[in-house]
């Protein structure tokens, strides 16, 4: 059955990096009830079918400058506590650093991509680094008002 992100995904060329995981409405209550958030609806779409891929080269232009490079995105995580690239255990591991509203959803070189579950802010995309040769965190940048613009806004370098 095809589905809004299918396209995306083939232009991308996206490939598991693990055994796929088809997540039912149930798996995705269950998430939801165990981050405390509603999920975005565009985004719990793609994770249902898309958990787990990466693609070579892929990467976001800068917000608000479509021709500038803004970041890569290595792979995009999942629901499955078995796996390093389990969203839930990516959280808990930036608990404390990570703002509280923030959902890892992809590694990216250098940090995280993040969606934000809460405020007025609440499904928009972030860029967010990890500890920088200065010792401290990054503040998150904007990425993308909504995850399907950022899905759209990616391509291969």
């Amino acid at each position: 059955m095809a589905n809004k992100y299918q396209g995306i995904v083939k232009r991308l060329e996206l490939e598991p990096v693990e055994d796929p995981v088809r997540l039912t409405e149930k798996d995705l209550r269950a998430f939801e009830s165990t981050i405390g958030a509603e999920l975005p609806a565009d985004y719990r779409e793609f994770l249902s079918r898309y958990g787990f891929v990466s693609g070579v080269d892929v990467v976001f232009p800068a917000y608000g400058q479509p021709s500038e490079p803004g970041g890569g995105v290595e792979v995009f995580l999942g629901v499955g506590p078995d796996s390093e690239y389990d969203i839930q255990a990516t959280r808990e591991g930036l608990s404390g650093r990570l703002p509280d509203h923030f959902l890892p959803i992809a590694e990216s070189p250098g940090g995280q991509i993040c969606l934000s579950l809460s405020g007025s802010d609440r499904g928009k995309v972030y860029w967010w680094g990890l500890e920088s040769a200065r010792g401290s965190d990054e503040p998150p940048l904007l990425v993308a008002d909504d995850f399907d613009s950022f899905m759209n806004s990616l391509y291969i370098a």
